[in-house]
């Protein structure tokens, strides 16, 4: 299953935010939502370190 679109939340475009104050590259963000969107695991646990979470986040 491919997801089409990506739901921002008010957290996430917080964060966005902040980071592009920083001058964070956003070619990179916008990779790794691809990646997200495309569900490559691979590309995602080798280069963006996917993990299951735990704690408060676990969903």
């Amino acid at each position: 299953m491919r997801l089409t679109s990506v739901f921002r939340t008010h957290q996430f475009k917080r964060d966005a935010k902040a980071l592009f104050k920083k001058h964070y590259d956003a070619a990179k963000l916008a990779k790794a939502i691809e990646a997200l969107m495309r569900q490559d695991r691979g590309e995602l646990r080798t280069r963006y370190r996917d993990h299951a979470l735990r704690g408060g986040w676990k969903g």
